[in-house]
């Protein structure tokens, strides 16, 4: 009779001397009062439990089951994963395990990834970020599977570059992410109660300004792209009630600094670029009350023009004509041709 472990299960590393319950996850399940333990005539571990009129259940008798045997927390997970949720699986930590070893080979063998530094790793962390960014924009599971392990090779790599230029492990990374998540989450880690998501993120940035002093938006940074920033920054003031009620209001303020614009033009155009930044911040301020990435939207909007400008390239190319040599207008009659194609099939598909 095998072993298959359930929600209601105590697992021993007998190793380590750790009872852990599946059900509590992985990091935070040691039990501080373990079930008993007895051995039975071979001197195999057979753990109990106490029941409430006095009694003992048993748990797991590792001289009977064939998955309970001695094992520290990851070989546990490879071994019993599978019957710890009905159709689900944990993470293969095996995996996991395998593919640290081939950060660490690479460190040791490969003369470009010895080279790097916490420095020089920048540029490739921002670029991964920016796949994965296109892929999730572009909703490409394929894309998205194969750049969110490039991601995570990176931080893998990072965290690898960390221990050996400042002593600094990646579990002590592991544990304090942890820590921090669980301190912020109290709704979830305690006993607050919250109505919706506002709640949650009210919560969040007082717990994370406890204990700190100056601007909400200090720790944002500022190698952002500015539209993302400008949200982000809008969306910190929001938490804490500084924002317009609603989307009209905000589009009344995007019309009086079109207005504002409209005036700098018809004076000395000192001011230009200011009023250029307070439109831009204000129809940044719009995206984000009608819940649109303004930087996808942003996207969007370049790779619309991109494909209808090559399709202008491409139709005078085949009349064998170089676009230096076409007038503006030609060009923008296919630009328009071009529209109207695209808003047929939309509404014919």
């Amino acid at each position: 009779m095998s072993f298959r472990p359930n929600l209601q299960t105590t697992v021993i590393s007998t190793d380590r001397r750790e009872w852990r319950n599946p059900s509590k996850g992985f990091l935070d399940s040691v039990w501080p009062a373990p079930p008993s333990d007895e051995r039975n005539d071979k001197g195999a571990l057979r753990l109990t439990r106490r029941k409430a009129d006095g009694g003992t259940r048993p748990v797991i008798d590792l001289s009977r089951d064939r998955h309970a045997q001695p094992f520290g927390e990851c070989r546990f997970l490879d071994q019993v994963s599978s019957g710890l949720h009905k159709g689900r699986k944990w993470l293969d930590w095996g995996m996991f395990r395998e593919l640290m070893r081939v950060v660490r080979r690479l460190r040791k063998e490969c003369p470009w990834d010895r080279r790097q530094t916490l420095s020089s790793s920048r540029p490739l962390v921002l670029n991964e970020a920016f796949e994965l960014d296109e892929a999730l924009r572009k909703r490409d599971s394929g894309a998205i599977a194969e750049e969110l392990g490039d991601y995570l090779f990176m931080g893998l790599f990072l965290g690898q570059v960390l221990e050996e230029t400042r002593g600094i492990k990646l579990q002590k990374v592991l544990k304090g992410v942890v820590q921090k998540l669980k301190a912020r989450h109290p709704h979830v880690y305690g006993d607050v109660r919250v109505k919706g998501v506002d709640e949650v993120l009210a919560n969040w940035e007082r717990i994370k300004r406890r204990g700190k002093k100056g601007s909400i938006l200090a720790g944002l940074p500022r190698a952002l792209p500015a539209l993302q920033q400008a949200q982000l920054i809008q969306e910190r003031c929001r938490r804490v009630g500084f924002d317009w009620s609603s989307a009209r209001e905000v589009l009344s303020k995007v019309e009086e600094e079109v207005g504002e614009l409209k005036g700098e033009l018809r004076s000395r155009r000192a001011n230009v670029k200011e009023e250029l930044g307070d439109l831009l911040f204000a129809v940044v301020n719009l995206c984000r009350h009608l819940g649109v990435d303004a930087e996808g939207a942003l996207k969007d909007a370049n790779e619309k023009f991109r494909r209808r400008f090559e399709i202008v390239e491409q139709e005078f190319a085949r009349q064998g004509r170089p676009l230096s040599q076409v007038s503006l207008e030609e060009m923008e009659r296919v630009w328009q041709h071009t529209k109207r194609c695209r808003a047929q099939k939309r509404r014919s598909g």
